[in-house]
């Protein structure tokens, strides 16, 4: 309908154009009137008679030409979030149990090329650890275990027995058991959540370089106040397995270590 309206305005407008016209003929006479009324006529069906052509018959149109610019700008917007979307948030995971969480963490592990990072005391999936060993003695990858608990599972402390003398191993012991379980590394982020069973847990996969960046920050802050771990000894004081009296005794773990630290550190 608005089409229509506006073809009848310029049609009206033509016409009236034409009237003028037929009385600038009849205002011959009067050679000052006769050249305002053929001005004014000729001006109008000129004007007129242009938008007509290039709005009805070339078929432009000024409002689809902006509606054309608001959909590309916003196509564009789009098209950059998408990007955004897939770089920072794309592919993020929960994982809901216990054989989910081990899956996602022997894969990451599997993947690493470059750094492991684990903050945890409580690891004893073989195969995970062993992924960990393999990872370190067949691509050199850089491993840092902060453990945050004052006694450890006897399958963890096997593992860490067999790779503490690797130049590229850091292992470090604090107390407090505030921090969160995760491992780390350069390509995600894998978070285990509190559990009330030892065997029930879950957790959050979190890709990408920009989350790997972050949490290694968190990482660090934390392994650079714990107490480093260089020995066997100091390793298996934290067995609750092989070493019962001193595993979950905070005070005499401490004693303990800082004790091999600074053997380890006399020529």
């Amino acid at each position: 309908m608005k089409k229509y309206r506006e073809l009848l305005i310029y049609l009206v407008v033509l016409i009236c154009s034409g009237i003028l016209f037929v009385l600038s003929i009849y205002a011959s006479n009067d050679g000052s009137l006769h050249d305002v009324l053929l001005n004014i006529a000729s001006d109008l069906f000129v004007a007129s008679a242009v938008v007509v052509f290039i709005r009805y018959i070339v078929g432009w149109r000024p409002e689809e030409e902006q509606q054309y610019r608001q959909e590309t700008l916003l196509g564009s917007i789009k098209s950059n979030l998408e990007g955004i979307l897939a770089t920072y948030t794309f592919g993020v995971q929960y994982l809901e149990n216990a054989a989910s969480v081990r899956s996602e963490l022997e894969k990451a592990i599997s993947r690493a090329d470059d750094n492991v990072l684990s903050l945890g005391a409580k690891s004893q999936a073989s195969e995970y650890l062993e992924a960990i060993s393999e990872a370190i003695q067949k691509r050199q990858v850089i491993y840092h275990r902060l453990l945050n608990d004052s006694h450890i599972p006897h399958e963890l402390h096997k593992h860490l027995q067999d790779v503490i003398d690797e130049t590229d191993v850091q292992i470090g012991w604090t107390p407090k058991t505030k921090f969160a379980n995760m491992t780390i590394t350069e390509h995600e982020s894998i978070i285990v959540l509190p559990a009330p069973s030892s065997d029930k847990f879950s957790a959050i996969k979190l890709p990408g370089k920009l989350n790997s960046h972050r949490y290694k920050r968190y990482f660090f802050e934390a392994f650079d106040q714990s107490i480093s771990i260089r020995t066997d000894k100091g390793v298996e004081i934290l067995c609750e397995e092989c070493s019962p009296d001193t595993a979950r005794n905070p005070v005499l773990i401490k004693k303990i270590l800082l004790e091999e630290l600074d053997k380890a550190s006399r020529p």
